[in-house]
């Protein structure tokens, strides 16, 4: 992805006590539109703010954080090329850094992929978009979803930080088999 800058954001993760401490990149880009749908720049502006609301409540120090929003098409060709599974996935998480180091990610979200699932779970689209932005900074941060225990924790700590946003949960565990990796 490319590395499109924005001017710093005042946002840090609990563990940064660097001397720049509160001074990270966050970018949000892309993605199929419509006004207020996935790609808008109200879309685009209110899932960089709450990604940069939701960086404090991370367990680390965060540098950079870019988000590309992509259609199926996009979506299925990555997921292809980097994972070798067909079809699009709803969040590929490619770290630069993590842990100790301050996390440095490129987040793709699978735009149409939230817009089928907010339908079909009856919530916005713009909360399944940053279920999925959560979920790849979770990742990022050493978080893993691949056995059952793993999974609970990971989509507890989604909870936690959406509640701590003002937001209700959007994952809903019932629909899925714990074992079952739903992202990347």
């Amino acid at each position: 992805m490319p590395r499109a800058r924005e001017a710093p954001s005042e946002c840090t993760g609990a563990a940064d006590d660097r001397p720049d401490a509160g001074r990270c990149d966050v970018t949000v880009r892309g993605g199929p539109g419509g006004p207020g749908g996935p790609g808008s720049p109200g879309m685009e502006a209110w899932l960089r703010e709450m990604t940069v609301r939701a960086l404090p409540h991370l367990p680390c120090a965060v540098e950079r954080v870019a988000v590309v929003l992509l259609d199926d098409a996009a979506m299925a060709d990555m997921h292809g090329r980097h994972l070798g599974e067909s079809g699009p996935t709803d969040v590929l998480t490619f770290v630069h850094a993590a842990p100790p180091a301050p996390i440095d990610v490129d987040i793709a979200v699978g735009a149409d992929v939230a817009r089928r699932e907010a339908a079909a779970r009856r919530h916005g689209v713009r909360e399944e978009l940053l279920l999925y932005i959560l979920h790849g900074l979770l990742h990022a941060a050493g978080h893993d979803d691949h056995d059952a225990d793993a999974f609970r924790a990971m989509h507890a700590e989604e909870d936690r930080i959406l509640g701590a946003l003002g937001l209700p949960p959007v994952f809903r565990r019932d629909e899925h088999d714990p074992g079952e990796e739903r992202t990347r």
